[in-house]
């Protein structure tokens, strides 16, 4: 009778930390997903987790955002049957020292580092995640304003 006890107070503990662990997926799954906010100048500012969600029209889109020293910013974009993606960052300072450092794939491969400018092959359909970043061997950390530019071709 105890060893049944026992057997079914450890199964249930079981089930709860799975059940806790879920959750907190969840919750951090909804926090990477929140909607990115426009501030009163126009920028498209990331979420929490530094995303910025990335709209595109016939596989073109372009976003104005921030950055502050030392941080990641996340572009995120559905491939929709595109192919190939060309990438630009630009920004109204000469001296930004910003990069695409790496592209995430919706299977969890990575590729990079880039520079300002990006040409990849999209291996598959999905939701995509660029991170732009300071180029750690070109320069001090920067903070500022800049432009993402994102074309999909077939």
């Amino acid at each position: 009778m105890k060893k049944l006890i026992i057997a079914f107070l450890s199964a249930g503990f079981i089930f709860l930390s799975c059940k806790m662990d879920n959750n907190t997926t969840a919750r951090q799954s909804m926090a990477d997903f929140s909607p990115a906010v426009t501030d009163q100048e126009g920028l498209v500012l990331p979420n929490d987790s530094g995303i910025v969600k990335i709209n595109l029209t016939e596989g073109k889109g372009n976003i104005l955002t921030r950055k502050e020293r030392d941080q990641t910013i996340y572009v995120e974009f559905m491939s929709d049957g595109y192919k190939n993606i060309f990438a630009r960052l630009s920004s109204p300072d000469s001296l930004a020292n910003i990069r695409f450092s790496q592209i995430f794939m919706p299977d969890g491969t990575m590729d990079g580092p880039f520079g300002i400018n990006m040409e990849y092959q999209l291996p598959m359909n999905g939701r995509y995640r660029i991170s732009i970043h300071e180029n750690m061997m070109a320069g001090d950390p920067w903070s500022g304003v800049f432009d993402v530019n994102i074309e999909l071709t077939e």
